[in-house]
């Protein structure tokens, strides 16, 4: 008869709640605004406090390692917010000249959003660099690597928090490096300046956007570009609106689905090819990481590539692969990287579906005996408890079907990415044979469109939910935690 045993007997404690503590270094650093120096300071005393305590016990040096991660999250935080310390000019018409580092984003047919880096913006006082990337608003027709003028430009910081629980337009884009918003009546290219490896990756990503419109009919092809590529600008209102009603919206951004079964594709490929473990791994990152590239890196599939990583890392070490240690790692790297992206609503969606899969999901699944049939629904719901939580913090409303949506969708997803896979290969070799399996994933994905806009249509589809507090959030959290495998340890 199993016997409990100690909380989390055999894991590293310490290192699990790092990431908690990193946090609430970040969201005290955010309400309270501390200086650099005093930062510093409880950084270097938790340091000290769990070098005394472990030297002296042999153990509490937990909880300087815990004050050191509140005081890193701290400092992290204050680093991420250096582009938005700086001046700018009062004036409202200024010259600005910048280089366009990513894909242009088409608002209209003559209107595109651009970012830029390398920035400098010329007033009467003079000509000032900018630290922080633009986000641009001008007219449409130029491309990556442009370099760009634009005269009698009107120049802004990002909005901060306009609603208690929404959008903050300055933490969502400064996560992305923009510091600031621009207009701008008439730009003109002075020159080009490209990076190879990254105009390489953005010719690769228009050449797959054109197979997949060439070869995918005209009603599958937008959202086959939003399920390989995370392109979900040529995606119908219609269709974005009902993904979103039946909690789907997820198969259209490349995320840790995405990047999950690319994974297992390449672990099977290469188990069949009878490729070495170490090589195995060092092939798998590696096309993960290209793949990651050439959809131009969006932040959903950096985390998830991160997270893959770290599970591929833990796993060829030979050892247990504990999912806990390996979630801990994979979103304190990232929020080590992107401080602010803890304020995204994508991120914390990520972070909720994840604790979700691997609490809940994982309870479900071993209530279920681990039944491969029913694995899949208990993945779904574990994911779905945890999504839910923030999307009513951050939307008020619930999609009452989704875990139907879901159970019904993702095993047609998983089948028409490698029909979308097979079409893109196929189809930069030879397109006449791209068309046959173009054709049998675009079949799949109506049906998926179909799914969706029927479910979309059902009463009570969208409930209004009341808006969450953090306190609500992290409590319910918690109970998720104490009722999964992981707050104590059987044994035998």
């Amino acid at each position: 008869m199993a016997e409990r045993n100690t909380i989390f007997n055999s894991r590293p404690l310490f290192f699990i709640a790092s990431l908690p503590c990193f946090a609430i270094g970040i969201a005290v650093e955010d309400a309270v605004r501390l200086n650099t120096p005093f930062i510093f300071v409880i950084l270097f005393l938790g340091i000290l406090v769990s070098a005394l305590l472990y030297m002296l016990f042999k153990k509490w040096f937990i909880l300087g390692i815990l004050l050191a991660s509140v005081s890193l999250g701290a400092f992290c935080y204050n680093l991420a917010l250096i582009p938005v310390n700086q001046s700018i000019p009062s004036e409202q018409s200024i010259s600005i000249t910048g280089t366009i580092s990513e894909n242009p984003e088409y608002v209209t047919g003559e209107i595109s959003k651009y970012v830029l880096k390398g920035v400098s913006i010329t007033a009467e006082d003079g000509i000032k660099q900018l630290e922080g990337k633009v986000l641009l608003t001008a007219p449409a027709g130029f491309e990556y690597g442009d370099v760009v003028y634009a005269d009698k430009a009107s120049i802004r910081y990002t909005y901060e928090e306009r609603n208690p629980n929404g959008y903050n337009e300055q933490k969502y884009l400064l996560a992305d490096g923009i510091a600031f918003r621009a207009n701008a009546d008439e730009i003109t290219k002075t020159g080009q300046d490209k990076n190879f490896f990254k105009n390489v990756f953005i010719t690769i990503n228009k050449s797959i956007a054109m197979v997949i419109d060439s070869t995918f009919d005209a009603s599958a092809a937008p959202v086959a570009k939003g399920m390989l590529l995370g392109d979900t600008s040529s995606i119908s209102d219609d269709v974005t609106s009902s993904f979103s009603t039946a909690g789907i919206s997820h198969i259209v951004a490349v995320s840790g689905l995405h990047i999950g079964f690319l994974a297992a594709i390449l672990v099977w490929l290469l188990g069949l090819l009878k490729v070495g473990k170490k090589i195995s791994f060092a092939v798998e990152i590696l096309i993960l990481y290209l793949f990651v590239e050439i959809i131009g890196a969006p932040a959903s599939a950096v985390r998830a590539f991160i997270m893959v990583a770290v599970y591929l890392i833990f796993n060829l070490t030979d050892k247990r692969t504990d999912t806990l240690i390996v979630f801990s790692t994979a979103f304190l790297i990232i929020l080590v990287l992107s401080p602010l992206s803890i304020f995204k609503m994508s991120f914390q969606l990520s972070f909720a579906a994840v604790f979700g899969i691997i609490t809940v999901g994982d309870l479900l699944n071993r209530c279920f005996k681990k039944k491969k049939v029913l694995s899949l629904a208990a993945a779904s719901i574990g994911a779905s408890s945890g999504v839910s939580l923030f999307a009513a913090r951050f939307t008020g409303t619930i999609a009452v079907y989704s875990l139907i949506g879901n159970l019904l969708v993702i095993p047609l997803v998983a089948v028409s990415l490698i029909f979308i896979l097979l079409s893109v290969i196929l189809g930069l070799i030879f397109a006449p044979i791209a068309f046959i399996t173009a054709a049998a994933g675009s079949f799949i994905i109506n049906v998926i469109i179909d799914i969706a806009l029927s479910i979309s249509n059902l009463p009570y589809a969208n409930i209004s939910f009341p808006s969450l507090g953090i306190l609500a959030i992290a409590l319910a959290l918690l109970l998720m935690l104490v009722v999964s495998k992981y707050f104590f340890k059987d044994k035998d």
